[in-house]
């Protein structure tokens, strides 16, 4: 069965959706550093960072920034989460497993745009993956 839809940007996964999702994964405590940050342009959605995700954890759902990298091409190693303005979700993942994610939102309040990082996720690896990882697509 093919996987792949022909597009505009040539062949990609059927779950990519070539949206400009942008997403930052921040890793902490890596063994190089404090801390890595990687920004990706593309279907940064939980659905589509499932995928990037899993592409890069091992058979215990331990994910590195350096396999992370290695794994999806457009990953590119940036300063911090605030360094891209316009990204749209946050991903953090911690030493022991844990991960979370933030979804941004803008709201309008009187005469001023506000913008909020909200919470969406917090927990393991695996159970991120339980939820939003659809294999096959």
């Amino acid at each position: 069965m093919d996987n792949t839809t022909h597009g505009s940007k040539g062949c990609f996964p059927k779950w990519r959706n070539e949206m400009a999702t942008r997403a930052t994964y921040k890793f902490y405590n890596t063994q190089l550093v404090n801390s890595a940050t990687v920004y990706i342009h593309w279907d940064g959605y939980p659905e589509g960072a499932a995928h990037y995700i899993a592409e890069a954890t091992d058979d215990k759902n331990r994910i590195t920034v350096e396999r992370f990298i290695r794994a999806n091409e457009g990953a590119n190693i940036t300063q911090s989460h605030s360094s891209h303005g316009d990204t749209d979700y946050r991903y953090d993942f911690h030493r022991n497993g844990e991960m979370s994610v933030s979804k941004r939102t803008i709201e309008l309040v009187g005469d001023e745009y506000e913008e909020n990082w909200n919470l969406i996720f917090t927990g393991s690896i695996s159970d991120f993956l339980n939820q939003y990882y659809e294999a096959g697509e």
